[in-house]
């Protein structure tokens, strides 16, 4: 993008910036694609319904150099639940999410249009500037069958006594971890995760919902591999 560039957000956008925002002509705003990029601008013109904005300037926010996380989660009984994990996910950052369905799995279907909205209003809200990878629903056969073995893969099961998984976490690599429903991974998919390379791993002394060991996951990547330093 040649700066300075002049470019008209759309109504949606256009509508959060001038009523929900209160921004008029001449105030700044920061604008976000969503990979990995801050855009500082100016609002030259609004009518309530399309604003123009002056793009002044171009900051990389994102550090493309850091390892990489991917969360591959089950969908839950409750979506309410899962939503909120993927909200504060999107907070927190995380490169992709996967939604899977496994053998106790017992809600077979997402509503993927209202999930980006929701990973999108968060990135907004945080000020991120990485808007992550959502696919799914996929069983997780066919998970395992598309696994990266360049990555490293992690399945979190309540059997696991042994490895914790903040204690085997390496540092500066690409992480696969995968997060089971409510009754957690049977015993022959987590064979056939360590069979494609994933190692078992407990998440410490409590056995934790789905969507709190997903973020559980998330936070113990992020500090490990200090991310936000």
């Amino acid at each position: 993008m040649a700066l300075p560039a002049r470019i008209t957000l759309d109504e949606e956008e256009s509508r959060h910036a001038i009523k929900s925002m209160r921004l008029k002509n001449g105030d700044s705003i920061i604008l976000t694609d969503g990979k990995g990029y801050h855009y500082k601008a100016m609002i030259e013109a609004s009518d309530g319904h399309n604003a123009e904005v002056m793009v002044k300037e171009v900051v990389q926010v994102k550090d493309f150099n850091k390892p990489h996380l991917h969360l591959a989660i089950s969908l839950l009984k409750n979506p309410d639940r899962l939503e909120w994990m993927l909200e504060k996910a999107v907070e927190l950052e995380i490169d992709d999410i996967s939604f899977i369905i496994c053998e106790r799995t017992e809600k077979l279907h997402i509503n993927q249009d209202r999930m980006k909205r929701i990973a999108i209003a968060a990135l907004k809200q945080s000020m991120g500037a990485w808007l992550p990878n959502i696919s799914g629903p996929i069983p997780f056969n066919e998970f395992l069958e598309n696994y990266n073995p360049l990555s490293k893969g992690f399945i979190a099961w309540c059997e696991e006594k042994d490895s914790i998984l903040w204690e085997v976490y390496p540092r500066n690599a690409d992480i696969v971890v995968m997060i089971g429903p409510e009754g957690d991974f049977s015993a022959q998919e987590v064979n056939k995760a360590i069979n494609k390379g994933f190692i078992p791993v407990n998440l410490g002394r409590k056995r934790l919902r789905t969507e709190t060991a997903g973020l559980t996951s998330i936070m113990w990547f992020h500090l490990i591999n200090k991310i936000y330093e």
